[in-house]
């Protein structure tokens, strides 16, 4: 059914498949209650994968009420004061916008004439930029580094190319063994495997990066270069008396104006840089197989490099679908199950030679916000993450529990264990974990949120108290035995 050329998507397959399962129910056939569970795993999984696909849109997102919150003194000051000048400065509005037509049409820098209305203006645009654009806690810098940077752009393109052995990160023999190809396959899918992730990286960290001062963000596409003419524009847009509501939408939106801007020059970039030079690198890997002696066992080699080829094509178009302007849209209040299985499912896609045996234990059937949603995936997602990354094994086990939490000020409690390297060296492990833990208990983290790799720890807290908004939570990591153990405490106890 799912090769039919009758069916659109993936979509129109299940659907069909439940059609028929109720169907052979309502005809009362022996095996009813198979395809009765057939019908609720199908319903599960779509509802899964629809979650994933609303999910993994959201990577670029600004919390504006956060920022509201946070400058709401300042933004008022600045509300009041322009309130206040704009009720003398009668023919103000007039001659800036001449000098502006002047300026534009001949080419020229004639100054504008002198007002406070315009500095005003570009000193709260500023204020609210600072908060927009490199906050860790509610701006850009710390959403692209939780849901692009921190690996998550690296291992989506890579990963079925890892599970296909074409990207190779040291001596792999898979080719040789299985198909008798010359040891030369070797030397050619390292240097495929290197130029891959030259071009991944060289996209990210020269064109993932909000501009500033620093050298190395020169390149970056996240630009905010906030002229005059902005604040010219900005006065124009506003009412002859505004309301304040109206006067803080407006400097957000000029900043996302600029972000979409930012964001349609990356995925120019995706199209006609990335996508090209993965293109060419494929190229030249087929040219280079071709150039192997014994071509008797090559097809199996070609056949793959053709599907890994295909699949890299449709990840990069999605890749572009990263860097568009997303709001979460309405999610029902769920039960915890489903982060859960969420994660799951992301966690098979990214790490595609590891795979978790998760024994869940949720003993909560309580519904959470469907605003909780992405930031209970994205704690799991770093949890499950770093059990992988640390691991010994293929298959990593790991034990989740739910329950209500044991400290009387909180009501859930998150307790996650996995099975540590036998070769771990726990006591310089254990000197690291206290100094994360007191950065956390003194609030040292902010700018690790922003930077790529490092701890996942400061971005749980930074997802718990500025996107989740969890103003009662606690979090406590250590090594117990053989196992790793990470607590998360919750949630306002009800009295």
């Amino acid at each position: 059914m799912d090769s039919s050329i009758y069916f659109e998507n993936t979509e129109e397959v299940e659907s069909e498949r439940i059609n028929i399962c109720q169907f052979l129910v309502e005809q009362k056939v022996s095996s009813s209650h198979i395809l009765l569970k057939e019908i609720k795993n199908i319903t599960e999984q779509s509802l899964i994968s629809k979650y994933i696909q609303v999910i993994e849109q959201n990577k670029i997102y600004v919390n504006e009420e956060g920022i509201k919150s946070k400058l709401q003194s300042n933004l008022a000051e600045y509300y009041l004061r322009y309130i206040d000048l704009v009720k003398n400065s009668t023919t103000l509005k007039r001659d800036l916008n001449n000098k502006v037509l002047i300026n534009n049409t001949f080419g020229v820098n004639i100054p504008y004439p002198k007002n406070d209305i315009i500095p005003l203006l570009q000193n709260a645009l500023s204020d609210v930029k600072e908060y927009f654009v490199f906050s860790n806690e509610y701006g850009l810098n710390g959403f692209i580094s939780t849901n692009i940077r921190h690996g998550k752009l690296y291992n989506f393109l890579t990963s079925s190319l890892i599970k296909s052995n074409l990207f190779i990160k040291q001596d792999n023999a898979y080719w040789q063994i299985n198909f008798q190809i010359d040891a030369k396959i070797m030397e050619i899918l390292a240097t495929f495997s290197n130029d891959i992730e030259k071009s991944i990286n060289g996209f990210k960290d020269q064109y993932i990066q909000i501009v500033t001062d620093k050298e190395n963000t020169k390149n970056g596409l996240f630009r905010y270069d906030l002229t005059e003419e902005i604040s010219i524009a900005i006065y124009n847009q506003l009412d002859e008396e505004p309301s304040f509501e109206e006067f803080e939408n407006i400097l957000l939106e000029v900043l996302w104006r600029h972000t979409e801007i930012n964001l349609e020059n990356i995925r120019y970039i995706i199209l006609n840089e990335l996508i090209p030079k993965i293109q060419h690198i494929f190229k030249e890997l087929n040219l280079k197989i071709e150039t192997i002696q014994n071509k008797n066992n090559l097809s199996e080699i070609r056949d793959v490099i053709r599907h890994e080829s295909t699949i890299l094509q449709r990840n990069l178009e999605t890749l572009k679908q990263w860097f568009t302007r997303q709001t979460i849209s309405s999610i029902a209040d769920f039960e915890f199950t489903l982060p859960v299985s969420i994660t799951k499912e992301v966690i098979k896609n990214v790490h595609a030679n590891n795979f978790i045996k998760l024994n869940a234990d949720i003993k909560i059937k309580d519904k959470f916000k469907g605003l909780f949603l992405k930031g209970f995936v994205d704690i799991l997602y770093i949890l499950f993450d770093n059990a992988i990354k640390h691991s010994d094994s293929e298959c990593e086990k790991i034990n989740l529990l739910l329950d209500k939490s044991d400290e009387k000020q909180y009501e859930y409690r998150l307790y996650v264990t996995n099975q540590i390297k036998e070769n771990l060296n726990i006591k310089l492990n254990t000197q690291k974990i206290e100094e994360i833990r007191d950065n956390i208990r003194n609030k040292m983290y902010g700018q690790s949120v922003g930077t790529e790799g490092g701890t996942g720890f400061y971005k749980i807290v930074k997802i718990l108290t500025y996107d989740m908004v969890m103003g009662n939570r606690f979090i406590d990591f250590y090594y117990q035995g053989d196992k790793f153990i990470v607590e998360i405490h919750f949630g306002k106890r009800k009295e």
